[in-house]
């Protein structure tokens, strides 16, 4: 069983995020329901997802003024991921977002029917 605690964006390409001065990320979309269903302005579906972080320390690269590492793994239903997908954005249940990273690596879990996917900086 799967505890939803949040949605993944998957996104194609490597795009750029910028944060602001407490290392947020800054993103100028809102999040709405359509049909039920979270999506962003862009109409990019949110997949629901049970996250966990692996690493969230402050040893990690030096970005934005600070030192910080995050790395997580993320649960959905069994899904194909396109091998197009290079970053994710990961929101907790409230539609907050938690950060963009990139795609480290997908399993296919066929016994559970799930799709796992490790994401880290």
């Amino acid at each position: 069983m799967i505890y939803l605690n949040g949605f993944v964006e998957l996104l194609e390409g490597a795009g750029e995020l910028s944060f602001d001065e407490n290392g947020s990320p800054i993103v100028n979309e809102e999040l709405r329901m359509v049909n039920g269903e979270l999506t962003t302005p862009n109409s990019k579906l949110l997949i629901p997802a049970m996250y966990q972080a692996v690493t969230d320390d402050k040893r990690g690269k030096f970005t934005d003024g600070r030192f910080h590492q995050q790395a997580y793994e993320v649960h959905i239903a069994r899904r194909t991921i396109p091998k197009e997908v290079k970053r994710v954005r990961l929101y907790d249940d409230l539609g907050n977002l938690l950060g963009e990273f990139p795609l480290q690596t997908v399993a296919y879990g066929r016994l559970l029917n799930r799709t796992a996917l490790s994401l880290g900086a």
